[in-house]
């Protein structure tokens, strides 16, 4: 564990600030389960102790005040956080929201009701089939 502090301590300075105020929250557990949780998780080949420092840390009522900032991401990391901070601030407009316009419908000729012909525009009635021009003349007719 004693690598994955000195990495935390390098990628933040606030690291035993962190510390401190998650063993104030450890202190308060009776029962015991955080320490449990750290020591399955340093255990753990695959287990990185400063994350759950860091969870455990955010519990502390006093977080928000003594914590003024987040451990510095690297590259790429970095860029697409930025990203995404920059575009949850973009206004969503209606061509990029989901179901917010009208889809449209395809049916084919044979299909085509008047009152489906009553809304088109002469274009789209130009490039109907003759055949089905007159179906739907007669159909409106009866």
């Amino acid at each position: 564990m004693n690598d994955q502090e000195s990495e935390a301590r390098a990628k933040d300075s606030q690291f035993d600030t962190v510390c401190e105020l998650a063993s104030e929250i450890m202190a308060q557990d009776k029962s015991g389960i955080y320490a449990m949780k750290m020591q399955s998780i340093a255990a753990d080949v695959n287990g990185y102790v400063p994350d759950f420092i860091y969870q455990v840390a955010k519990l502390n009522p006093k977080y928000g005040e003594t914590v003024k900032s987040t451990p510095q991401l690297e590259g790429k990391k970095r860029k697409n956080v930025e990203r995404m901070v920059a575009n949850s601030q973009k206004r969503n407009s209606s061509a990029a929201v989901n179901g917010g316009g009208v889809e449209a419908r395809r049916v084919s000729e044979s299909d085509l009701t008047p009152q489906d012909v009553a809304n088109f525009s002469p274009n789209q009635y130009a490039k109907l089939k003759p055949a089905t021009r007159k179906r739907l003349l007669f159909e409106s007719c009866s």
